[in-house]
Protein backbone atom coordinates (compact mmCIF):
# COMPACT_ATOMS: atom_id res chain seq x y z
CA UNK A 1 0.00 0.00 0.00
CA UNK A 2 1.71 3.36 -1.11
CA UNK A 3 2.60 5.89 1.58
CA UNK A 4 -0.72 8.28 0.25
CA UNK A 5 -3.30 6.01 0.69
CA UNK A 6 -2.30 4.82 4.40
CA UNK A 7 -2.33 8.86 5.23
CA UNK A 8 -5.30 10.06 6.61
CA UNK A 9 -7.89 12.18 4.14
CA UNK A 10 -6.64 15.41 6.15
CA UNK A 11 -2.95 15.04 6.15
CA UNK A 12 -3.64 14.24 2.27
CA UNK A 13 -5.46 17.54 2.26
CA UNK A 14 -2.40 19.45 3.82
CA UNK A 15 0.33 17.91 1.35
CA UNK A 16 -1.79 18.74 -1.74
CA UNK A 17 -2.27 22.03 -1.06
CA UNK A 18 1.22 22.01 -0.36
CA UNK A 19 2.38 20.74 -3.65
CA UNK A 20 -0.11 23.37 -5.34
CA UNK A 21 0.89 26.07 -3.70
CA UNK A 22 4.64 25.13 -4.34
CA UNK A 23 3.91 24.61 -8.28
CA UNK A 24 1.86 28.02 -8.22
CA UNK A 25 5.36 29.81 -6.49
CA UNK A 26 7.29 28.03 -9.34
CA UNK A 27 4.67 29.26 -12.17
CA UNK A 28 5.01 33.07 -10.76
CA UNK A 29 8.66 32.94 -10.30
CA UNK A 30 8.82 31.64 -13.94
CA UNK A 31 6.39 34.54 -15.30
CA UNK A 32 7.93 36.96 -12.91
CA UNK A 33 11.19 36.34 -14.56
CA UNK A 34 9.59 36.23 -18.24
CA UNK A 35 8.39 39.55 -17.90
CA UNK A 36 11.78 41.04 -15.90
CA UNK A 37 13.62 39.63 -18.69
CA UNK A 38 10.90 41.27 -21.73
CA UNK A 39 11.53 44.99 -19.78
CA UNK A 40 15.07 44.31 -19.86
CA UNK A 41 14.89 43.28 -23.31
CA UNK A 42 13.09 46.69 -24.16
CA UNK A 43 15.93 48.44 -22.43
CA UNK A 44 18.61 47.21 -24.14
CA UNK A 45 16.80 47.89 -27.49
CA UNK A 46 16.57 51.23 -26.20
CA UNK A 47 20.17 51.29 -25.66
CA UNK A 48 21.05 50.07 -28.73
CA UNK A 49 19.28 53.35 -30.45
CA UNK A 50 21.33 55.77 -28.37
CA UNK A 51 24.51 53.66 -29.10
CA UNK A 52 23.50 53.90 -32.66
CA UNK A 53 23.43 57.96 -32.67
CA UNK A 54 27.15 57.87 -31.06
CA UNK A 55 28.52 55.68 -33.67
CA UNK A 56 30.15 53.18 -30.77
CA UNK A 57 29.90 50.08 -32.69
CA UNK A 58 32.04 48.12 -30.22
CA UNK A 59 28.77 49.08 -28.08
CA UNK A 60 26.53 47.98 -30.07
CA UNK A 61 27.50 44.60 -30.79
CA UNK A 62 27.66 43.53 -26.60
CA UNK A 63 23.72 45.27 -26.80
CA UNK A 64 23.08 42.79 -29.74
CA UNK A 65 24.87 39.75 -27.81
CA UNK A 66 23.00 40.89 -24.39
CA UNK A 67 19.67 40.58 -26.43
CA UNK A 68 20.69 37.27 -27.95
CA UNK A 69 21.28 36.24 -24.68
CA UNK A 70 17.92 36.91 -23.26
CA UNK A 71 15.99 35.47 -26.16
CA UNK A 72 17.95 32.70 -25.96
CA UNK A 73 17.11 31.83 -21.91
CA UNK A 74 13.50 33.70 -22.36
CA UNK A 75 11.89 32.94 -26.27
CA UNK A 76 10.58 36.10 -26.11
CA UNK A 77 7.79 36.48 -28.58
CA UNK A 78 8.53 39.55 -30.30
CA UNK A 79 13.04 38.85 -30.11
CA UNK A 80 13.56 37.31 -33.61
CA UNK A 81 12.53 40.45 -35.96
CA UNK A 82 13.81 43.11 -32.83
CA UNK A 83 17.57 41.23 -33.25
CA UNK A 84 17.38 40.81 -36.60
CA UNK A 85 16.25 44.66 -37.25
CA UNK A 86 19.40 45.18 -34.84
CA UNK A 87 21.47 43.07 -36.53
CA UNK A 88 20.80 45.00 -40.27
CA UNK A 89 21.89 48.21 -38.24
CA UNK A 90 25.05 46.62 -37.16
CA UNK A 91 26.19 45.66 -40.34
CA UNK A 92 25.36 48.69 -41.64
CA UNK A 93 27.43 50.60 -38.71
CA UNK A 94 30.22 48.00 -39.67
CA UNK A 95 30.06 48.47 -43.32
CA UNK A 96 29.25 44.65 -43.99
CA UNK A 97 26.10 45.70 -46.57
CA UNK A 98 26.50 42.85 -48.61
CA UNK A 99 25.99 40.75 -45.64
CA UNK A 100 23.33 43.00 -44.27
CA UNK A 101 20.95 42.06 -47.70
CA UNK A 102 21.80 38.75 -47.47
CA UNK A 103 20.11 38.73 -43.86
CA UNK A 104 17.46 40.67 -45.16
CA UNK A 105 16.96 38.51 -47.66
CA UNK A 106 16.25 35.58 -44.89
CA UNK A 107 13.85 38.34 -43.13
CA UNK A 108 11.50 38.77 -45.99
CA UNK A 109 10.56 35.09 -45.52
CA UNK A 110 8.97 35.99 -42.41
CA UNK A 111 7.84 39.72 -42.23
CA UNK A 112 4.51 39.38 -43.89
CA UNK A 113 3.27 36.87 -40.87
CA UNK A 114 0.72 38.90 -39.02
CA UNK A 115 2.51 38.79 -35.94
CA UNK A 116 5.20 40.82 -37.28
CA UNK A 117 3.00 43.12 -38.79
CA UNK A 118 4.17 46.24 -36.90
CA UNK A 119 7.65 45.56 -37.26
CA UNK A 120 7.37 45.85 -40.88
CA UNK A 121 8.12 49.27 -41.65
CA UNK A 122 10.97 49.07 -39.54
CA UNK A 123 12.73 46.35 -41.63
CA UNK A 124 11.85 47.94 -44.88
CA UNK A 125 13.52 51.15 -43.57
CA UNK A 126 16.55 49.38 -43.07
CA UNK A 127 16.91 47.59 -45.63
CA UNK A 128 16.62 50.87 -47.93
CA UNK A 129 19.64 52.16 -45.75
CA UNK A 130 21.61 49.44 -46.46
CA UNK A 131 20.56 49.38 -50.17
CA UNK A 132 20.94 53.44 -50.42
CA UNK A 133 24.71 52.98 -48.77
CA UNK A 134 25.57 50.73 -51.56
CA UNK A 135 24.32 53.45 -54.01
CA UNK A 136 21.35 51.06 -55.29
CA UNK A 137 19.13 54.38 -55.09
CA UNK A 138 16.02 52.87 -57.27
CA UNK A 139 15.99 49.82 -54.64
CA UNK A 140 16.43 52.12 -51.89
CA UNK A 141 13.44 54.58 -52.70
CA UNK A 142 10.85 51.60 -53.45
CA UNK A 143 11.40 49.71 -49.98
CA UNK A 144 11.37 52.97 -48.51
CA UNK A 145 8.01 53.92 -50.52
CA UNK A 146 6.73 50.38 -48.80
CA UNK A 147 7.91 51.05 -45.45
CA UNK A 148 5.99 54.18 -45.67
CA UNK A 149 2.76 52.61 -46.69
CA UNK A 150 3.36 49.57 -43.82
CA UNK A 151 3.78 52.81 -41.53
CA UNK A 152 1.03 54.23 -42.37
CA UNK A 153 -1.32 50.74 -42.31
CA UNK A 154 -0.53 50.34 -38.83
CA UNK A 155 -1.15 53.70 -37.88
CA UNK A 156 2.72 54.56 -36.71
CA UNK A 157 2.89 57.99 -37.16
CA UNK A 158 5.97 58.20 -35.43
CA UNK A 159 7.31 55.92 -37.76
CA UNK A 160 5.75 57.98 -40.75
CA UNK A 161 7.37 60.94 -39.63
CA UNK A 162 11.29 59.11 -39.98
CA UNK A 163 10.27 57.59 -43.34
CA UNK A 164 9.60 60.83 -44.15
CA UNK A 165 12.70 61.99 -44.16
CA UNK A 166 14.36 59.54 -45.14
CA UNK A 167 13.02 59.82 -48.60
CA UNK A 168 14.15 63.43 -48.26
CA UNK A 169 17.37 62.04 -47.73
CA UNK A 170 17.16 59.91 -50.94
CA UNK A 171 15.94 62.56 -52.91
CA UNK A 172 18.40 64.96 -51.56
CA UNK A 173 21.44 62.73 -52.74
CA UNK A 174 19.30 62.20 -56.29
CA UNK A 175 19.80 65.99 -56.49
CA UNK A 176 16.20 66.74 -56.77
CA UNK A 177 15.94 69.25 -54.50
CA UNK A 178 12.62 70.31 -54.89
CA UNK A 179 11.34 66.84 -53.65
CA UNK A 180 13.85 66.91 -51.30
CA UNK A 181 12.47 69.85 -49.67
CA UNK A 182 8.65 68.51 -49.78
CA UNK A 183 8.94 65.24 -48.03
CA UNK A 184 11.44 67.30 -45.16
CA UNK A 185 8.64 69.53 -44.52
CA UNK A 186 6.10 67.34 -44.65
CA UNK A 187 8.20 65.05 -41.99
CA UNK A 188 8.99 68.32 -39.89
CA UNK A 189 5.09 68.86 -39.67
CA UNK A 190 4.63 65.34 -38.57
CA UNK A 191 7.40 64.99 -36.41
CA UNK A 192 5.99 68.29 -35.14
CA UNK A 193 2.60 66.99 -34.64
CA UNK A 194 3.36 64.02 -32.43
CA UNK A 195 5.96 66.05 -30.49
CA UNK A 196 8.76 64.17 -32.10
CA UNK A 197 11.50 65.52 -30.19
CA UNK A 198 14.43 63.60 -30.57
CA UNK A 199 13.71 62.98 -34.28
CA UNK A 200 13.24 66.69 -35.17
CA UNK A 201 16.30 67.97 -35.42
CA UNK A 202 17.23 65.38 -37.87
CA UNK A 203 14.94 66.59 -40.19
CA UNK A 204 15.85 70.24 -39.61
CA UNK A 205 19.40 69.16 -40.64
CA UNK A 206 18.41 67.71 -43.65
CA UNK A 207 16.38 70.77 -44.07
CA UNK A 208 19.56 73.07 -43.82
CA UNK A 209 21.59 70.69 -46.06
CA UNK A 210 18.83 71.74 -49.07
CA UNK A 211 19.63 75.92 -48.17
CA UNK A 212 23.40 74.70 -48.44
CA UNK A 213 23.04 73.70 -51.75
CA UNK A 214 21.16 76.20 -52.49
CA UNK A 215 23.78 78.68 -51.59
CA UNK A 216 21.22 80.09 -48.98
CA UNK A 217 24.22 80.00 -46.48
CA UNK A 218 21.79 82.69 -43.93
CA UNK A 219 19.17 80.13 -43.89
CA UNK A 220 21.22 76.99 -43.48
CA UNK A 221 22.80 78.62 -40.62
CA UNK A 222 19.70 79.50 -39.07
CA UNK A 223 17.96 75.81 -39.41
CA UNK A 224 21.14 74.56 -38.38
CA UNK A 225 21.46 76.19 -35.53
CA UNK A 226 17.91 75.24 -34.41
CA UNK A 227 18.76 71.67 -34.88
CA UNK A 228 22.04 72.18 -32.96
CA UNK A 229 20.23 73.90 -29.87
CA UNK A 230 17.89 71.06 -30.21
CA UNK A 231 20.17 68.27 -29.97
CA UNK A 232 21.85 69.39 -27.05
CA UNK A 233 18.55 69.87 -25.39
CA UNK A 234 18.09 66.14 -25.59
CA UNK A 235 21.75 65.63 -24.84
CA UNK A 236 22.46 64.31 -28.44
CA UNK A 237 25.65 65.67 -28.52
CA UNK A 238 27.38 63.42 -31.30
CA UNK A 239 24.64 64.65 -33.84
CA UNK A 240 25.07 68.02 -32.72
CA UNK A 241 28.92 67.91 -33.77
CA UNK A 242 28.17 66.96 -37.43
CA UNK A 243 25.47 69.84 -37.85
CA UNK A 244 28.01 72.30 -36.34
CA UNK A 245 30.33 71.07 -38.90
CA UNK A 246 27.92 72.31 -41.74
CA UNK A 247 27.60 75.52 -40.09
CA UNK A 248 30.87 75.98 -39.73
CA UNK A 249 31.27 75.42 -42.97
CA UNK A 250 29.04 77.99 -44.45
CA UNK A 251 29.84 80.68 -42.13
CA UNK A 252 33.46 79.66 -44.31
CA UNK A 253 30.89 80.27 -47.96
CA UNK A 254 29.71 83.99 -45.92
CA UNK A 255 33.22 85.15 -46.33
CA UNK A 256 34.69 84.33 -42.43
CA UNK A 257 37.08 81.56 -42.64
CA UNK A 258 38.60 82.22 -39.34
CA UNK A 259 34.89 81.94 -37.95
CA UNK A 260 34.30 78.64 -39.20
CA UNK A 261 38.02 77.63 -38.35
CA UNK A 262 36.98 78.53 -34.28
CA UNK A 263 33.44 77.19 -34.80
CA UNK A 264 35.53 73.58 -35.94
CA UNK A 265 37.98 73.64 -32.93
CA UNK A 266 34.91 74.27 -30.92
CA UNK A 267 33.28 71.06 -32.05
CA UNK A 268 36.18 69.18 -31.96
CA UNK A 269 36.48 69.92 -28.10
CA UNK A 270 32.71 68.90 -28.28
CA UNK A 271 33.26 65.30 -30.30
CA UNK A 272 36.13 64.09 -27.74
CA UNK A 273 34.40 65.49 -24.69
CA UNK A 274 31.55 63.47 -25.34
CA UNK A 275 33.58 60.39 -26.95
CA UNK A 276 31.98 61.16 -30.55
CA UNK A 277 35.08 59.91 -32.41
CA UNK A 278 33.36 59.65 -35.53
CA UNK A 279 32.30 63.40 -35.37
CA UNK A 280 35.85 64.29 -34.14
CA UNK A 281 37.52 62.50 -36.70
CA UNK A 282 34.74 64.00 -39.51
CA UNK A 283 35.09 67.91 -38.19
CA UNK A 284 39.23 67.07 -38.15
CA UNK A 285 39.32 66.53 -41.61
CA UNK A 286 36.69 69.80 -42.44
CA UNK A 287 39.70 71.99 -39.71
CA UNK A 288 42.26 70.32 -42.05
CA UNK A 289 40.59 71.78 -45.30
CA UNK A 290 39.75 75.06 -43.86
CA UNK A 291 43.66 75.38 -42.80
CA UNK A 292 45.16 74.63 -45.52
CA UNK A 293 42.59 76.93 -47.58
CA UNK A 294 44.31 79.70 -45.31
CA UNK A 295 47.81 78.57 -46.45
CA UNK A 296 48.58 76.62 -42.75
CA UNK A 297 49.53 73.48 -44.79
CA UNK A 298 51.54 71.66 -41.52
CA UNK A 299 48.26 72.53 -39.68
CA UNK A 300 46.09 70.85 -42.31
CA UNK A 301 48.15 68.24 -42.76
CA UNK A 302 47.74 67.22 -38.71
CA UNK A 303 44.29 67.38 -39.10
CA UNK A 304 43.99 65.31 -41.80
CA UNK A 305 46.03 62.51 -40.55
CA UNK A 306 43.87 62.94 -37.05
CA UNK A 307 40.98 62.28 -38.74
CA UNK A 308 42.57 59.47 -40.62
CA UNK A 309 43.23 57.81 -37.43
CA UNK A 310 39.56 56.80 -37.94
CA UNK A 311 41.09 53.93 -40.39
CA UNK A 312 38.34 51.10 -41.23
CA UNK A 313 36.22 53.00 -39.07
CA UNK A 314 35.64 55.24 -41.57
CA UNK A 315 33.96 54.04 -44.72
CA UNK A 316 36.09 54.25 -48.34
CA UNK A 317 34.64 57.00 -49.35
CA UNK A 318 35.40 59.01 -46.53
CA UNK A 319 39.03 57.84 -46.41
CA UNK A 320 39.24 58.43 -50.10
CA UNK A 321 38.54 61.95 -49.85
CA UNK A 322 40.74 62.83 -47.01
CA UNK A 323 43.38 60.99 -48.96
CA UNK A 324 42.82 62.88 -51.90
CA UNK A 325 42.43 66.48 -50.06
CA UNK A 326 46.17 65.52 -48.05
CA UNK A 327 47.74 65.41 -52.19
CA UNK A 328 47.66 69.27 -52.50
CA UNK A 329 49.29 70.47 -48.91
CA UNK A 330 51.96 68.02 -49.01
CA UNK A 331 52.84 68.93 -52.53
CA UNK A 332 53.31 73.06 -50.95
CA UNK A 333 55.47 71.13 -48.10
CA UNK A 334 57.75 69.96 -50.86
CA UNK A 335 56.54 66.38 -49.35
CA UNK A 336 56.17 64.74 -52.83
CA UNK A 337 56.73 61.10 -51.97
CA UNK A 338 53.77 61.06 -49.20
CA UNK A 339 51.95 63.31 -51.89
CA UNK A 340 52.32 60.00 -54.27
CA UNK A 341 51.61 57.54 -52.35
CA UNK A 342 48.62 59.06 -50.82
CA UNK A 343 47.20 59.92 -54.13
CA UNK A 344 48.27 56.01 -55.58
CA UNK A 345 45.74 54.85 -52.63
CA UNK A 346 42.93 57.24 -53.76
CA UNK A 347 43.36 55.41 -57.62
CA UNK A 348 43.02 52.15 -56.18
CA UNK A 349 39.86 53.16 -54.49
CA UNK A 350 38.45 56.08 -57.14
CA UNK A 351 36.93 53.66 -59.91
CA UNK A 352 34.83 52.00 -57.07
CA UNK A 353 33.28 55.41 -55.88
CA UNK A 354 30.09 56.59 -57.42
CA UNK A 355 29.86 60.47 -56.92
CA UNK A 356 31.25 63.31 -59.29
CA UNK A 357 32.17 65.49 -56.21
CA UNK A 358 34.74 63.10 -55.24
CA UNK A 359 36.23 62.34 -58.89
CA UNK A 360 36.38 66.04 -59.55
CA UNK A 361 38.28 66.21 -56.37
CA UNK A 362 40.27 63.85 -57.11
CA UNK A 363 41.20 64.51 -60.03
CA UNK A 364 42.17 68.01 -59.24
CA UNK A 365 45.03 66.56 -56.95
CA UNK A 366 46.06 64.49 -59.85
CA UNK A 367 46.67 67.53 -61.69
CA UNK A 368 48.42 69.03 -58.74
CA UNK A 369 50.55 66.19 -58.36
CA UNK A 370 51.80 65.95 -62.22
CA UNK A 371 52.36 69.65 -62.80
CA UNK A 372 54.92 69.00 -59.35
CA UNK A 373 56.73 66.42 -62.24
CA UNK A 374 56.52 68.85 -65.20
CA UNK A 375 53.84 66.39 -67.00
CA UNK A 376 52.14 68.87 -68.70
CA UNK A 377 50.33 66.55 -71.21
CA UNK A 378 48.55 64.18 -67.93
CA UNK A 379 48.63 67.17 -65.85
CA UNK A 380 45.96 68.86 -68.81
CA UNK A 381 43.84 65.44 -69.16
CA UNK A 382 43.57 65.70 -65.33
CA UNK A 383 42.46 69.13 -65.22
CA UNK A 384 39.95 68.78 -68.40
CA UNK A 385 38.44 65.60 -66.26
CA UNK A 386 37.78 67.67 -63.02
CA UNK A 387 36.51 70.72 -65.07
CA UNK A 388 33.97 68.00 -66.63
CA UNK A 389 32.99 66.44 -63.42
CA UNK A 390 32.50 70.19 -61.81
CA UNK A 391 30.21 70.55 -64.88
CA UNK A 392 28.14 67.56 -64.45
CA UNK A 393 27.83 68.57 -60.74
CA UNK A 394 26.42 71.93 -61.80
CA UNK A 395 23.64 70.37 -64.53
CA UNK A 396 21.93 67.84 -62.50
CA UNK A 397 19.62 67.07 -65.10
CA UNK A 398 19.86 63.53 -66.49
CA UNK A 399 19.99 64.22 -69.94
CA UNK A 400 22.75 66.74 -69.49
CA UNK A 401 24.62 63.97 -67.61
CA UNK A 402 24.31 61.35 -70.19
CA UNK A 403 25.40 64.15 -72.76
CA UNK A 404 28.42 64.90 -70.40
CA UNK A 405 29.64 61.03 -70.68
CA UNK A 406 29.62 61.09 -74.47
CA UNK A 407 31.80 64.15 -74.39
CA UNK A 408 33.94 62.77 -72.39
CA UNK A 409 33.76 59.40 -74.49
CA UNK A 410 34.03 61.62 -77.51
CA UNK A 411 37.53 63.38 -76.08
CA UNK A 412 39.08 60.34 -75.00
CA UNK A 413 39.29 59.01 -78.44
CA UNK A 414 41.12 62.35 -79.67
CA UNK A 415 43.63 61.96 -76.58
CA UNK A 416 46.40 61.92 -79.01
CA UNK A 417 45.43 65.65 -80.40
CA UNK A 418 45.00 67.00 -77.25
CA UNK A 419 48.18 65.79 -75.89
CA UNK A 420 49.56 67.04 -79.10
CA UNK A 421 47.57 70.52 -78.28
CA UNK A 422 48.43 70.82 -74.50
CA UNK A 423 52.35 70.73 -75.47
CA UNK A 424 51.27 73.94 -77.94
CA UNK A 425 49.65 75.65 -75.44
CA UNK A 426 51.09 78.80 -73.82
CA UNK A 427 52.44 77.89 -70.59
CA UNK A 428 51.49 81.00 -69.12
CA UNK A 429 48.28 80.86 -70.82
CA UNK A 430 47.59 77.86 -69.08
CA UNK A 431 48.41 78.77 -66.11
CA UNK A 432 46.16 81.40 -65.65
CA UNK A 433 43.24 79.35 -67.02
CA UNK A 434 44.13 76.40 -64.51
CA UNK A 435 44.22 79.38 -61.59
CA UNK A 436 41.18 80.34 -62.63
CA UNK A 437 39.31 77.03 -62.49
CA UNK A 438 41.39 75.88 -59.28
CA UNK A 439 39.70 79.21 -57.43
CA UNK A 440 36.27 77.72 -58.78
CA UNK A 441 36.95 74.48 -57.61
CA UNK A 442 37.92 75.30 -54.05
CA UNK A 443 34.38 76.03 -53.35
CA UNK A 444 32.67 73.46 -55.52
CA UNK A 445 34.80 70.47 -53.42
CA UNK A 446 34.51 72.12 -49.98
CA UNK A 447 30.37 72.44 -50.59
CA UNK A 448 30.04 68.76 -52.39
CA UNK A 449 33.18 67.09 -50.26
CA UNK A 450 32.85 68.76 -47.11
CA UNK A 451 29.44 69.58 -46.60
CA UNK A 452 28.18 66.25 -48.33
CA UNK A 453 30.19 64.34 -45.51
CA UNK A 454 29.58 66.54 -43.04
CA UNK A 455 25.47 66.38 -43.34
CA UNK A 456 25.58 63.06 -44.40
CA UNK A 457 24.32 63.57 -48.09
CA UNK A 458 27.79 61.32 -49.24
CA UNK A 459 27.81 59.40 -46.54
CA UNK A 460 24.66 58.77 -45.73
CA UNK A 461 22.50 60.26 -42.62
CA UNK A 462 19.52 58.32 -40.90
CA UNK A 463 16.74 59.81 -39.05
CA UNK A 464 15.31 58.03 -35.67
Amino acid sequence: MSYLSSTPNCIRLVLFCCCFVVNLHVGYSQTFAKDSAIKSFTTIVNMARKSRMKRDTLEYAQLLDSLRNIHQQYAIQHAPISIAVTELVHAHQTFQYEKGLALADSIDLIIDDEKWVKYKANFLMERSTLLFRLSRLSESLYYLKQALEAAENHGNLILRGKILANLGNRYFRLGDDEKALEYYLESLAEKQKNDDTNSIPFTLQGLAAIYSRQANSEKAIEVGMEAIRIFQANDQNCEAVRVYGMVAAEIYNLGSLDSGKLMLRQTIELADRNQCKYGSWLSSYALGHLECLDNNHAKGIECYQKALEGGSLLDDRIRTTIMIEMVRPLLRLGDRELAGRYLDSARARIDSIEGYSIQMSFYVSEDAFYQSENNWSQAYESARKAQAYRDSIRNQERDALLEETRVKFDVARLEDQQKSLSENLGLKERELKLSENNNRLKNGILVFGLLALLTGAGAGFFFF
